[in-house]
């Protein structure tokens, strides 16, 4: 009789207990939770990894609060789900960005490739039409000679070949040693990707390796003929001034070279 006269106690009219235990909500679940659902806007720009970040400290903070705090507070599903989305867009999207400088960069050093060879095979034509918009480029097939004998093309040539680098590199010809030095800068960025390297250009001169530098610079735009995107070398400089701990003579290589 007294148990059920204490459980009658704890009663109201209705029978539901008027005192049931308070559980409080766990505000690091509920912004773990948010930021996880914001996490995919982690795709759109680096700086913003930090909302998966976030998502993930709040939400695992949440999962250690919720396991100790007195009383036990409730929010472990919203915990489990915000780690759960910030932990998968962030690491996508670093991934993704990893990936894409990767292509960034392999684009580019293989463009350069094929720049220098065309101007150490004596190809000028070739050469000058990385540097033009994707849309005024020759298409496949097309005979580049025919091409830069109209008026306005031969003309656009003829300002490209007073440019240093191209009348040091055409005088070098395949006596000149093209050796990738240095990335400069790589934006990758997908409307406005861009990257700039250093190569080292060497001949041998009475003996002696002489050496100067050939820095590039290239931007991407979109080919809207062919409905992809392509790479234009913005500009090709010769620098004189060497690096730190480069041992070889640095000037201009003249004419008068040997064979390597």
């Amino acid at each position: 009789m007294s148990e059920l006269s204490a459980t009658s106690d704890r009663l109201d009219s209705d029978g539901f207990d008027p005192s049931p235990e308070y559980r409080p909500v766990s505000t690091l679940a509920v912004v773990g939770l948010l930021a996880g659902l914001a996490s995919v806007l982690a795709f759109a720009h680096p700086l913003l990894w930090a909302v998966p970040a976030l998502g993930t400290l709040c939400s695992a903070c949440a999962l250690h609060q919720i396991v100790a705090a007195v009383p036990p507070r409730i929010g472990r599903k919203a915990a489990l789900i915000g780690l759960a989305l910030s932990l998968l867009c962030g690491t996508t999207a670093v991934t993704r960005q990893v990936l894409f400088r990767w292509q960034l960069r392999a684009e580019t050093l293989q463009a350069g490739k094929q720049w220098f060879e065309a101007l150490r095979e004596g190809d000028p034509y070739k050469a000058h039409q990385f540097t033009l918009d994707p849309g005024r480029r020759v298409e496949a097939g097309e005979d580049l000679v025919v091409r830069y004998s109209e008026p306005h093309a031969r003309k656009d040539l003829e300002e490209y070949l007073e440019k240093p680098a191209i009348r040091l590199l055409l005088s070098l010809g395949p006596h000149a040693q093209v050796r990738y030095y240095e990335m400069k800068r790589l934006v990758a960025v997908p409307d406005a990707a861009g990257a700039a390297y250093r190569y080292a250009v060497s001949v041998r001169q009475d003996g002696k390796t002489t050496s100067c530098f050939v820095d590039l610079q290239w931007s991407r735009s979109f080919d809207y003929v062919h409905r992809d995107w392509q790479w234009e070398l913005s500009s090709a400089e010769v620098v004189t001034q060497p690096p730190a701990g480069w041992t070889d003579v640095v000037r201009p290589p003249s004419a008068g070279k040997e064979s390597m």
